[in-house]
Formats: structure tokens, sequence, C-alpha cells
């Protein structure tokens, strides 16, 4: 799509974006005393209507999934030929790879962690899953599930047939921004896909893990190069200043060295995803500044996804009695 073609769209998403929370109300639910009030609160914001409609009046998971997925589906009927459904739609697709594969092979009941946003449909995803002989390889994501099924066959191990599917979203997601030439839209990704492979870095440092295992996680897509990381991950010496330095020299952003190194000096692994998701963010909003354009999609889709998980970790907490002030630290900052 060109620019201009986004000029009717952009300002119907500028009509959306006025139904987003303000930081008032989101302070007033995090400060709930307890689940009754926050539940209340909740029922006084734009998801009123999605809870409404839930099976019980408690259930705000209905409500934001149903959210959820009209998000998706309003942003369909807004630009329809715009790159930036087909980015937002892929990881939903993969991760609906993930679940029905687990589902099938783990013999769990695991359908009601699909997703509606991804439109690829269920039934078929689980029929060539079952009898991978009907997968006709046709798209990347069919040749990555069928991939992920025969390892899960071979080795049973969930973790391994993820990563394939992670890898291979990674790679399409960073075909899609190639293509799409949204700059806002790339930084987005590429930043996101370090963040991940040093999240994956640390994870495998605590776990010790070989370099060769850990190689097997990393995704592509990002500034710095996942040989680069594998690198460091075999010179590591817990010096993060070190570790820092060679970031550095790999192309990290500066959000990403300060998170790295919050989280070397004392920080944990929660506080880093969360960085990660302000990061983004903050690429998000500072793009969408423009009156019209696809970066005004992007970034109110990033802002009610981020919303919607703020919802979630407040609900959450509030139900089990989780004190406040735990809360408010794993909120994300949906303005940047």
């Amino acid at each position: 799509m060109k620019r201009e073609a986004y000029i009717h769209a952009s300002t119907r998403v500028r009509s959306l974006e006025k139904q987003l929370m303000p930081n008032t109300a989101l302070d007033n639910l995090a400060s709930a005393s307890d689940f009754v009030t926050a539940l209340q609160l909740f029922n006084e914001s734009s998801y009123a209507a999605a809870l409404s409609r839930a099976p019980r009046g408690d259930d705000y998971e209905f409500a934001l999934t149903q959210t959820r997925d009209k998000l998706y589906r309003d942003l369909q009927d807004i630009a329809p030929e715009s790159p930036v459904n087909e980015f937002l739609a892929l990881p939903y697709i993969y991760h609906n790879g993930k679940v029905l594969l687990k589902a099938h092979f783990l013999q769990q009941d695991m359908e009601d962690l699909a997703v509606e946003a991804g439109g690829v449909d269920l039934v078929y995803l689980a029929k060539i899953i079952e009898s991978p002989e009907q997968n006709p390889r046709s798209t990347p994501f069919e040749v990555a599930l069928a991939e992920a099924v025969e390892d899960f066959q071979k080795n049973r191990d969930p973790k391994r047939s993820d990563a394939i599917l992670d890898r291979a979203c990674a790679t399409e997601m960073a075909e899609v921004v190639k293509e799409a030439k949204i700059p806002t839209m790339t930084n987005y990704f590429k930043e996101r896909m370090d963040f991940i492979n040093v999240g994956t870095f640390f994870r495998a440092v605590r776990r010790d893990v070989t370099s060769t295992e850990f190689e097997y996680f990393l995704v592509p897509g990002g500034h710095i190069d996942p040989q680069r990381l594998l690198q460091l991950y075999r010179l590591y010496n817990e010096k993060s200043e070190t570790f820092i330095s060679g970031l550095d020299e790999a192309g990290a952003t500066s959000r990403l060295k300060e998170a790295a190194s919050a989280y070397l000096d004392g920080g944990d692994l929660a506080a880093f995803e969360k960085a990660r998701d302000d990061a983004g963010i903050a690429t998000a909003m500072a793009g969408a500044r423009v009156t019209y354009g696809p970066e005004v999609i992007f970034a109110y889709a990033i802002r009610r996804e981020t919303e919607i998980q703020n919802l979630r970790i407040i609900l959450m907490a509030a139900k089990n009695n989780i004190d406040t002030s735990s809360v408010r630290e794993r909120l994300r900052d949906i303005n940047g």
C-alpha cells in the first residue's frame, strides 16, 4: 500500500485509540483493594461489552481474548492489504502450531490456548499435525510445522519443536519487514529479536548449557548476528563490562545494552523482558507521530496488545491477592 492509501485507515485508527485506557484508569485498577473492586473498574472501561458476553460475570480472560481477536478483525477490515497485518499475524500462526502440536503429542487438551488472531483454520492445522502426509508444505509455516512434527516424533522434546517454529517465524517476519520497507516496523522487529536472543543467552548461562544447545534456540533477523552471540557465549566470564562491550560491537541498541547491564548488575529476567516490551512500545510510538501511514496502525496494535497484557497482569494478581506494589513493577508503559 502507498502511504496515501493509509489516510482513511489512520483516521479510523485514531478514533479507536480513544478507547485505550488512560493511565489514571489503569493506575486505579492496579490499586484496587480486591478482585471485586478491580472487576468493577474493568467493567467501567471499553472492555465492558466483551465482559457482558462472558459465560461468567468474572471471566475477564474471556473479555481480554475477545478484545484481542476483535483488534485484528478491525485492522484487517481497516487496511486489508497492509503488510502490518501479515507481520502481526505471523506470531499467532506459529503460536497455534506450537499449541496444537503439543496438544496432539502430549495428549493434552490445550486448544483453549490457541488464538483466532492468526487466521489459520485450527481444524486444518490439527489435521496436518495428526496426519503429516496431508501437509502440502506449500508455505514456510507448513514446511516448518512438518519439520517440528518430525523432530517431536524423534526427540519427544517440545522445546526443540518450539525452537524450530520460532526460527521459521522470525525468518518469515524478517522477509515481511524487508519487503514492507516500513522503518518503524523494521526497527521494532530487529531490536525485539535481539532482546529475545540475549534473554536466551542469560537463560543458557543460568542453566550452563552447551554452546551447541544455545545456538539451537537462537532466532535470526536482529541487528546482532547470532554467530556473534555464540562467540560471546563461548567466551562468557560473567564480567558485565566484557559482555556489554561485546554487545556494543555487535550492533546492539542502547536500550538493549542498558537492559542487559541492569540484569547483570542483579536484575531479573522479568525486568529484562519488561524492558524489551517498553523498548518496542517506544519504537512504535516514535514512528506513529506522523499524520497518517502504516506506523499509525502498527503502533495502535502494539499499544492495545500491551494494554491487554497489563490488564491480565493486574486482574490475575487481584484474583490471587498478590501485593499491588509487585504488580506495578511488571506493568508495561503503553505510551512509550
